[in-house]
This record gives structure tokens, C-alpha cells and sequence, in this order.
């Protein structure tokens, strides 16, 4: 299984100290889009050494291609960070299960046909 994932949900896990949790359970690996690992560099607080950590490690940057105009429609209303990530899911079809961050962004994916997965389906 592979994962693209959002800031949010990496956050959460890594402020409860399960970022490994996602490590063992993606075969595949775990992606995050060019805004995701941004935002993720720049987070600080008492998570931050662990998000480093998985940054280094088994969370990889994937860069998007460019965006359909579909698909820039049908995310046009979503955070920048949430919009690469569901373009990257799409662009990995069958091979990936998106974490986003909040419902918009939920909804949208699964519009568009993608897995989906939250925080609390993964401790699951």
C-alpha cells in the first residue's frame, strides 16, 4: 500500500508518536506533494523532531505534473496543500490511499475516485 498524505494527519500521528505506525503499513511508501513537505519543514513544536525524522527517512517529496483543467475545477476550492495531494493521487491511480486533511478535501477525492483514509481509520 502507498500513501500520499496532507500536513494534517502527518501532524497528528506524529504528535502521538505514531508516524511508524504509517511506516509499517505503507509497503510502497509514503509520498507528500512539494507544499505538504514545506509545510512540514517549517512546523515547529514538540513534533517536530519526529516529523524530521520521517521526513528524512520514509516520508518522499513526489513532484505533480501539471494540473488538468478538470481537475484544477474540481479542487478549486481546496487548501494548496490538499489540492497537490489529490492531484498526486490521481496521478497514481489504483496504487494510492490519500490522508487529507479535513472533509472538503475528503469529499473531493472520493469524488474523483480515489482510496481515503483519516488519522483515525489508520490507528484503526
Amino acid at each position: 500500500m502507498m500513501f500520499v498524505c496532507n500536513t494534517g494527519p502527518l501532524i497528528a500521528l506524529a504528535t502521538i508518536d505514531q508516524l511508524s505506525l504509517l511506516q509499517h503499513m505503507a509497503s510502497e511508501g509514503v509520498l507528500t506533494p512539494p507544499r505538504v513537505q514545506k509545510e512540514l519543514w517549517g512546523k515547529i513544536g514538540p513534533e517536530s523532531a519526529r516529523i524530521e525524522s520521517a521526513l528524512s527517512h520514509f516520508i518522499h517529496e513526489t513532484q505533480i505534473d501539471r494540473i488538468d483543467p478538470g481537475l484544477e475545477s474540481a479542487t478549486s476550492d481546496l487548501h494548496a496543500g490538499e489540492k497537490e495531494g489529490i492531484v498526486l493521487g490521481t496521478s497514481l491511480q489504483d496504487n494510492a490511499v490519500l490522508l487529507p486533511d479535513d472533509q472538503a478535501g475528503r469529499r473531493t477525492a472520493q469524488a474523483l475516485g480515489l482510496s481515503v483514509l483519516g488519522p483515525a481509520g489508520l490507528l484503526l
